[in-house]
């Protein structure tokens, strides 16, 4: 098992395939190739907004493109400090929306989305 250091690229984050995504900073991944660590991302961060997957015209999500997200393989980090196979560890604080939806006292930032009935 290796440690995977995952980073968005600074002339991606402007694209619409990062829409299913609550956090677009880096992380520390546990698995066993660059592929594996780009699905535990996405696994853990694509927002949960239908059953079809990504909207179309978005690209994919965004955790699996290469022109969106560098992958590196980290030395000198001892795996299990990072969880069991398949941890994914944010290095920097999740945006304020993640707060947001996570704290179901907050205001929901999206009133279109918000999934109250008629």
């Amino acid at each position: 098992m290796r440690v995977f250091h995952l980073q968005p690229t600074e002339d991606g984050l402007d694209d619409p395939a990062w829409a299913v995504s609550w956090y677009r900073g880096p992380c520390h991944v546990r698995a066993n190739s660059p592929e594996a660590a780009r699905r535990f991302a996405n696994g853990a961060f694509t927002i949960a907004i239908c059953p079809g997957g990504a909207p179309a015209g978005c690209g994919g999500l965004p955790w699996s493109q290469p022109r969106l997200v560098t992958v590196r393989e980290l030395s000198g980090i001892p795996v299990e400090s990072l969880g069991p196979p398949g941890s994914v560890v944010t290095t920097a604080p999740p945006p304020p929306i993640a707060a947001a939806a996570a704290d179901p006292g907050l205001p929901w930032p999206w009133p279109a989305l918000d999934p109250v009935g008629p």
